[in-house]
C-alpha cells in the first residue's frame, strides 16, 4: 500500500485505546511517519 501522507500526528485524549482507534490504524495506514501524542488532563 502506498503512504499517502508523509507526517501524521494521533493525539490521544481521555483514553489510550489502541485497538478500535480509528483515527491511530487510519495514520498508521496512510502516513509514512507518525507522532503519538497524550496530553495528561487532570479534569478526566
Amino acid at each position: 500500500m502506498k503512504k499517502t501522507q508523509q507526517k501524521s500526528l494521533i493525539w490521544f485524549r481521555r483514553n489510550l485505546r489502541l485497538i478500535d482507534n480509528e483515527a491511530l490504524w487510519e495514520g498508521i495506514q496512510n502516513s509514512e511517519q507518525y507522532l503519538l501524542l497524550y496530553v495528561f488532563d487532570e479534569k478526566y
